[in-house]
C-alpha cells in the first residue's frame, strides 16, 4: 500500500485571483514556508476572486516529506507560482490516505471516484 496526504482546507480566494478549475494543479505554502506541490480531489467546478470554499488537496511531497507544518488549524497558501498567491486559508483535518495507486494520477483518480 502507498501512503498520500489530503488535507481538507477552507480557502478566502484573494479579490484580485483569476478564476482556476478543479483541475487546477499549483503550490501550497505551509506554515513553515515550506511549498509543497498539490492538486485539487474535492473543489467547486470553478473558484473566483472572493469566493470561500472548502476543497481537498492531494500534497505531491508526502511521505518523502513528513509536511508536518501542514496540521489540523494551520494556515496554508495557495500560490500558482512563489510570488502569485491566489489564495489563503485553514486546514481542517489531515488525512494520510492509503491506496494501491502509485501514481499522483491514479490516486487522484481514485479519491474522486470515492468521494472521500
Amino acid at each position: 500500500m502507498n501512503q498520500w496526504l489530503l488535507l481538507d482546507v477552507d480557502l478566502r480566494f484573494h479579490e484580485k485571483s483569476k478564476p482556476i478549475t478543479n483541475r487546477y494543479r499549483g503550490i501550497l505554502q505551509g506554515s513553515s514556508g515550506t511549498l509543497y506541490g498539490m492538486l485539487f480531489t474535492r473543489s467547486p467546478a470553478t473558484m473566483k476572486a472572493r469566493d470561500e470554499v472548502s476543497v481537498q488537496t492531494l500534497v505531491w511531497a508526502f511521505p518523502q516529506h513528513p509536511c508536518t507544518d501542514l496540521q489540523d488549524g494551520g494556515r496554508v497558501v495557495l500560490m500558482d507560482t512563489p510570488s502569485l498567491t491566489r489564495a489563503e486559508g485553514v486546514i481542517t483535518k489531515r488525512h494520510e490516505y492509503l491506496s494501491q495507486e502509485s501514481t499522483i494520477e491514479g490516486v487522484f483518480n481514485e479519491v474522486r471516484a470515492r468521494g472521500t
